[in-house]
């Protein structure tokens, strides 16, 4: 929720950079909706540098959990212009990812 308020700015000023990082934090635990968000910071640009490869990476995530949302921004980002070699290596962090959370 403190993720959140940053990056809305409710209650505070809009500050995308605590923001990611608060998301960063709940996303590793596995928390889907700061995966999803996560993801969307990477793909905007929002409080991180603008990375495909992260983007897709958060965003697999909470679609493997089942989030039709992050499914949807998955397709568009391949439909807009991911390359294979990017969706590859994204594919490789998310299982990584899993290894290492088990």
């Amino acid at each position: 929720k403190v993720g959140l308020a940053h990056y809305r700015g409710m209650g505070t000023a809009i500050d995308y950079s605590a923001a990611a990082k608060l998301f960063l934090q709940a996303a590793e635990q596995g928390h889907q909706a700061s995966q999803l968000t996560l993801g969307g910071c990477y793909r905007a640009g929002q409080g991180v540098p603008r990375d495909f490869v992260q983007a897709y990476k958060w965003l697999g995530l909470a679609a493997e959990l089942g989030n039709a949302t992050a499914q949807e921004r998955l397709d568009s980002l391949i439909k807009y212009g991911m390359k294979k070699i990017q969706v590859d290596q994204a594919k490789k962090l998310i299982a990584e990812f899993k290894t290492v959370s088990k």
